[in-house]
């Protein structure tokens, strides 16, 4: 739900030279095709940028998602 909020405030409020990485990648699935090679290049570029920081903060991620685990007891 909250990323269909921010899909719609990123529709509703930017312009049309300016626009959020989701804005561009949906206006390039079209009805007379998908343009592959762009969209394939904005998921690069949202994908590259995360996997350092996911890689930075894994130890944290994982202690604090088993921080609440329910144990064999």
């Amino acid at each position: 739900m909250f990323t269909w909020n921010d899909y719609t405030l990123a529709l509703v409020f930017s312009g049309p030279h300016s626009r959020t990485l989701p804005m561009a990648a949906g206006q390039l699935v079209t009805r007379s095709g998908i343009d592959w090679g762009q969209l394939c290049a904005i998921g690069t570029f949202v994908v590259v940028p995360m996997m350092p920081a996911g890689l930075a903060v894994r130890r944290w991620l994982v202690t604090g998602l088993t921080l609440g685990a329910v144990t064999g007891e």
